[in-house]
């Protein structure tokens, strides 16, 4: 899975094109809010704050988010 996108706190931890195992932990603090990974088979994930492998529903397009098509 490849990081494409995720809010300003979770792109420190996991940045713009890191590259992690689709088995693999995915670990973020309590205030990183999300990160979003392309997945080997087209799909995307979103994971959020506050422990490992918390799958969440990605934030609307509104929230201002950074990453690929989304601006600088």
């Amino acid at each position: 899975m490849v990081v494409v996108r995720g809010s300003p706190n979770a792109l420190a931890w996991y940045p713009l094109g890191r590259k992690v195992p689709v088995s693999g932990q995915v670990c973020l603090p309590a205030n990183a809010r999300y990160v979003t990974f392309q997945r080997t088979d087209g799909g995307t994930v979103t994971f959020g704050g506050g422990g490992c492998n918390k799958v969440i529903a990605e934030p609307p397009q509104s929230e201002g988010r950074a990453g690929a098509g989304n601006g600088p």
